[in-house]
C-alpha cells in the first residue's frame, strides 16, 4: 500500500490550498508596490526638509519584504 506522499501525487484537495496561495501571493505583491509608491512619495515630500534618510530606512525594508514575498512564493511553489 503506497501513500500519496510515496506516488509524488498532491493530496486531494490540495488545488484549494494552491489557490489560496496564489491568491495571497499576488495581493503581498500589490501591497508591496504600494509600500514603494507611498515611500517614494514620501520621499519627494521630504526631500526639501533633508529627511530623506528615514524614508530610505523604509526603502530597505520594503525592498527586504519584497525578496521574502518572492522566495516565499517560489519555496512553497517547489513544495507543492
Amino acid at each position: 500500500m503506497t501513500s500519496w506522499l510515496a506516488a509524488g501525487t498532491p493530496p486531494p484537495g490540495s488545488e484549494k490550498l494552491e489557490l489560496i496561495l496564489a491568491w495571497a501571493t499576488w495581493i503581498a505583491t500589490v501591497l508591496c508596490g504600494v509600500g514603494f509608491l507611498v515611500i517614494g512619495t514620501q520621499m519627494a515630500l521630504s526631500i526639501r526638509r533633508g529627511e530623506t534618510g528615514e524614508h530610505l530606512a523604509r526603502l530597505g525594508a520594503a525592498a527586504a519584504g519584497v525578496v521574502i514575498v518572492g522566495a516565499a512564493a517560489r519555496i512553497v511553489g517547489a513544495l507543492l
